[in-house]
């Protein structure tokens, strides 16, 4: 029992605050009042309730506290309790838990005297009516904070108590309201030492499951103050965003927003709101990751040291590693930078014909070209002589377009215009030549290793990746020279390049 006084003794200071009415109510008004524990233990419309009281000891916690400051109480009447008991599996007041019982009762209990008419009557004279010289202030329509905030084990919940009052043309109340819900069952309050009661028929409808309305940001950085919007943010329990528990900013909480800040290692996750009543709507914060897709990576004839930019989509939080070889085993690389759509990576000793991956926390994507196995990449690589027939019209750095990278390979072709390069390349690693065509217009080009039979190339104005299976070309066992040459009959035809090299087995 000192210990609960001296609780309230604590927090003092803050119920100084009380109105200066409201120290009148006390100082000139409570003479001959009766006392507040004895207007609820003998009305026999409360019975259950001061039961409640007794079984929880909040009957001597309220008489403490109501000399401390002026109270008002909505007690429910037995019907109220009864109804509540039944559809919580209660069959009576004594198998209530009573940390549940205590928390009914004083989250139903409000620090002030609001009163609910302009006529007051008093319990011990009936006939005698108190006028508003009494000094009470009237019930209004708004979100009050309950005595329950006052106690320990219930001081980090939501202690909101929402009323409505519609007041009659000379402000006395006409319906009271209880999280929406009519509840008055008395017409008149009941005046006791330091308080006054409101009897109530039922504890009003509970608030609904919340609903998350609106965020200030839906994409928000690492370490950003995002701000919830909704409706029924009451007895919050926990607020996730995907599998991090996030807490609430002190003092941004209201039943219709609160504040949280954006953890560190945020990209994506699924925003909710769970209270006493139920669990919100699931809000997407942030990009939701793709398994990544990698489009290109340059230079592809990259050596150890070399900084490589990885072109694709779904970079979020990547790790990006080399491919495990029959020697090697798969190697993680240091990320240089990294965006959504962009990734530098420095490329270690030991790369060559590897595979680069990204992974993110939802799948993984993997290259189409291996490192070192690029005979154009931006240049052309490994060419120890050649060139066109006609001594012109190739352009190796080429920027007006390309298919990965920075450049292409442009060349304006005269009618049956063509060239030869040679190269000195051993083929037992590959099975296939890849290239990668584009046309000022339709048309087509003769391609052959070796001097050996043409290979149709078809040129269409979009950019067409191919893979041309070595068996199509003559499975040369090393590739000499490489022959290209426009054969569309039609004049010539200016074409790009790019992307020539070859495909692992």
């Amino acid at each position: 029992m000192k210990k609960i006084i001296f609780r309230y003794l604590a927090v003092l200071v803050l119920l100084i605050t009380v109105s200066v009415s409201c120290d009148k109510y006390e100082q000139e008004e409570n003479q001959n009042k009766p006392s507040l524990l004895g207007t609820l233990s003998n009305n026999p419309d409360l019975d259950v309730f001061y039961k409640s009281l007794e079984r929880t000891g909040l009957n001597k916690s309220l008489d403490s506290l109501s000399k401390i400051t002026p109270l008002t109480i909505f007690a429910p009447n037995n019907n109220a309790m009864e109804v509540y008991f039944e559809k919580n599996g209660y069959a009576n007041v004594d198998e209530v838990p009573k940390l549940e019982l205590k928390k009914i009762i004083l989250n139903y209990i409000i620090s002030g005297v609001k009163r609910t008419e302009r006529i007051v009557v008093d319990p011990t004279n009936p006939s005698s009516d108190l006028d508003e010289t009494i000094g009470a202030e009237y019930l209004e329509t708004k979100t009050y904070t309950s005595i329950a905030s006052l106690f320990k084990e219930f001081e980090s919940m939501d202690n909101s108590l929402d009323i409505g009052v519609q007041d009659n043309w000379d402000k006395s109340v006409q319906t009271l309201t209880i999280w929406g819900e009519n509840v008055a069952a008395s017409a008149k309050d009941i005046v006791t030492e330091n308080a006054i009661i409101h009897i109530v028929g039922n504890l009003g409808s509970l608030p609904k499951a919340p609903l998350i309305v609106s965020l200030s940001n839906k994409y928000p950085a690492p370490g950003d103050i995002l701000t919830v919007t909704g409706l029924n943010f009451y007895s919050i329990t926990f607020v996730t965003l995907g599998s991090a528990n996030l807490d609430i900013i002190p003092n941004s909480l209201t039943t219709t927003k609160f504040d949280v800040k954006i953890p560190l290692n945020f990209d994506y996750g699924l925003l909710t709101v769970k209270t006493n009543y139920g669990k919100s709507n699931q809000v997407k914060v942030g990009v939701e990751p793709a398994p990544p897709t990698i489009v290109s990576f340059n230079p592809i004839n990259a050596v150890a040291g070399d900084e490589v930019t990885i072109t694709g989509d779904g970079f979020v939080r990547p790790i990006v590693t080399l491919s495990a070889t029959a020697t090697q085993p798969e190697i993680s690389l240091p990320i240089v930078s990294f965006t959504l759509d962009k990734i530098v990576v420095k490329i270690p000793a030991n790369a060559n014909h590897r595979k680069i991956s990204v992974t993110n926390s939802v799948g993984t994507g993997t290259s189409a070209e291996a490192i070192g196995t690029a005979l154009y990449d931006d240049q052309l690589h490994g060419v120890q002589w050649g060139g066109p027939w006609a001594g012109q019209g190739v352009n190796f750095d080429y920027t007006g377009d390309s298919y990965q990278g920075l450049k292409s390979w442009q060349w304006v072709f005269g009618g049956w215009d063509g060239g030869n390069w040679g190269f000195n390349i051993d083929m037992a690693p590959y099975k296939a030549l890849r290239i990668a065509v584009k046309g000022l217009k339709n048309g087509q080009v003769n391609f052959n290793l070796n001097g050996g039979a043409n290979y149709v190339i078809p040129v269409t104005t979009s950019w067409v990746y191919m893979e041309i299976p070595l068996s199509k070309l003559g499975n040369p066992s090393s590739v000499t020279m490489i022959t290209f040459q426009e054969s569309n009959n039609d004049g010539g035809n200016t074409v790009l390049f790019d992307n020539i090299g070859f495909v692992l087995k």
